[in-house]
This record gives structure tokens, sequence and C-alpha cells, in this order.
């Protein structure tokens, strides 16, 4: 080989040597080496900066006095080992800066051996991964406080539901109470009635003629179907006529059709009330004599006041007195014979 070409094989080792020491002293990642005794003999301007150590300061100290370690995941001894089988390592650790501040680094370090196979150096490329780990490590702790938060919803919601269930349940009670009361008002009054139909029975076969009612007309408003049934069978059977109206305005369809002699009508209706519909009735009939009936004595004894006020008759409360609804009907009936 000449001495022209030498030269120019001599300057392109050297331009590369240029190049490769310009990209290891420009690249982010701190390269550093050390021999199989841990001497450190490189530190890149990166590993300046990440570590904080200078290269006049680290070079031909081991590794062992300036950079502590902590393998993430696996052991020192197991690093070790794979270097040595395998001459390479990949994996994340946390070392600790010159001012003691602790930074997490992805480490690739690869062996260098001589020709007999023996390692005479470790090359180390770090990249700083702090940053990422410690939002790595932020989400985590937001994810558990997320999850801590959802479990305390899913159990508040749970609580929730069963409070609901309980007070469903006692709406349902408070509804069925009055319910139930009605209901027990209801079958009173009709075992009244039946012993009360009894005994008129055992009377009108002693006293046939007692049953003539001169065919008056009586109606019965009330929305309760088994008020009106009572009175009905129990007039019925005293020789009255009875319509019944479940509405305040049937009742009122009904008066301008028939001449009612009486009404026995309840203040509580499921459209327009009593009042209301006694008032309607009596404008179209003024000569009819009305019984105002209610089961609640303190929610409607402003308007039976009113009612009384406009010439109803009197007020009758439930449960009723079947004797004396049939007494009431005779002296009120008596009452009109006598003024007509």
């Amino acid at each position: 080989m000449d001495k022209t070409k030498e030269r120019l094989i001599n300057e392109l080792v050297e331009e590369q040597a240029r190049y490769q020491a310009y990209l290891i002293a420009n690249v982010s990642d701190a390269i550093f080496v050390f021999n199989e005794q841990f001497v450190i003999t490189f530190w890149n301007p990166a590993a300046e900066r990440i570590y904080g150590w200078k290269s006049e300061e680290i070079i031909g100290r081991t590794t062992k006095d300036i950079i502590r370690t902590e393998f993430l995941g696996t052991a020192r001894s197991k690093v070790m080992q794979t270097l040595a089988e395998t001459g390479e390592f990949r994996g994340e650790m946390v070392h600790y800066r010159k001012d003691g501040k602790p930074i997490y680094v992805e480490g690739h370090a690869i062996t260098l051996k001589d020709t007999g196979g023996r390692i005479t150096e470790y090359v180390n490329v770090n990249r700083d991964i702090t940053e990422r780990k410690l939002a790595e490590e932020e989400l985590s702790a937001t994810n558990e406080e997320l999850q801590a938060a959802e479990e305390e919803l899913r159990a508040t919601n749970e609580e929730l539901h069963q409070l609901n269930q309980e007070l469903e349940q006692r709406a349902e009670q408070r509804t069925k109470e009055p319910r139930d009361a009605q209901e027990q008002m209801v079958r009173q009054e009709k075992l009244a009635v039946l012993g009360q139909l009894a005994g008129g029975v055992s009377h009108e076969l002693r006293n046939p003629l007692g049953a003539i009612k001169q065919g008056r007309l009586i109606m019965v408003v009330d929305d309760d179907a088994g008020v009106c049934i009572t009175l009905k069978n129990i007039l019925n059977h005293k020789g009255y006529k009875v319509g019944i109206a479940h509405t305040g305005e049937d009742a009122i369809a009904m008066a301008q059709k028939k001449a009612y002699d009486l009404i026995f009508i309840d203040m509580r209706l499921p459209t327009i009330n009593g009042l209301e519909t006694y008032l309607a009735i009596k404008e179209h009939s003024p000569e009819m004599m009305a019984t105002i009936m209610t089961a609640y004595r303190q929610d409607m004894s402003e308007q039976a006041e009113r009612a009384l006020n406009n010439n109803a008759y009197t007020c009758v409360y439930k449960p009723l007195d079947m004797e004396g609804v049939l007494r009431l009907v005779d002296e009120i009936l008596e009452r009109k014979r006598k003024a007509g």
C-alpha cells in the first residue's frame, strides 16, 4: 500500500472517530464506560447533565463509589449474570445524582471483550425517564383514587337504594293504613245493615202497612260503591225508590230528569265536590231536601257548614248509623209532607 492510500485511510478513520465523538458528546442520553474493576473510564456531557458529576470528577472512580443504584424488578447479581451470559442488559433502575436526588433511568448495557473472550469494559447508555415515571406514578395514584371513589359511590348508591326501598315500604304502609281503615268501616256498615235488615224484616212482618212510603224518590251520591249499595238496599226494603250516583256530574244530570224528594250526598267526590254538586242541584230543584255525609269531620267541616247555611237539612258522619238514617229519612219526608 503506498503512502497516499495509507494517509487517506487514516484520515477517513480519524474523520469517522471525530464524527462518533461528536455524536457521543451531543446525544441526550448519558453514556459512560467502566472496566472489569468498575472503574469509570469515559463520561459524556449528557452524563454530566443528568448525574451532576463533571467528567474530571468521575473518571478513575468506581461506579460503586459514585452511582448508587436500585434495580427495579431484579437484583444486581441477576443483572451481572445476564451480562456475563448474553453480553447485554436492558432494564429500569433508580440512580442517585451528586446532589442525592433520585432519578429513574432506562438503561442499556453491553460488554466489550478481548480476543480471548474476557470482558474488558462495560458500555452503558442511560436515558432519564424520571418525568415519565413520575407521570405514570401520578396516573396510577389517580386511578387508585378514582377506583376508591367509585367503590365509595357504589356503596353510597347501595345505601341510597336500600333507603329508597325503606321509604317506599313506609309510604306503602302509610297508604295501606287508611285504606284498611276505610275497608274496615265499610265492613262494619255492611254488618250493621245486615243486622238492621234482619230486624226490619221481623218488624215488617208484624207491621205490613209500615213499608208503604208513597213512592218517595231518594238519591244517594257517593263514590264509595259500598255506601251506595248499603243505603239503597235498606231504603228499598223500607219502600223507598233509590237512585245512585258516584260523581257530582251524574247526580246533577239525574236531578234534572227526576224530582227527588231527598238526597244523601257525600262531601268528598272525585271531580266536583259534594258542596258544588249540592248547590247546583239546589239551584235547579230548590224544594229538594238534602243530607250531607262525610267521614272527615275536620277536613270537610267548612264545606259541610256552607251546605247547611244553604238549607241542607243536616250532616251525618260515617260510619253511618243505619237506624238513625232511617229515622232521619222519616223525619225529613214527614216535615216535607206537612210543608207541602
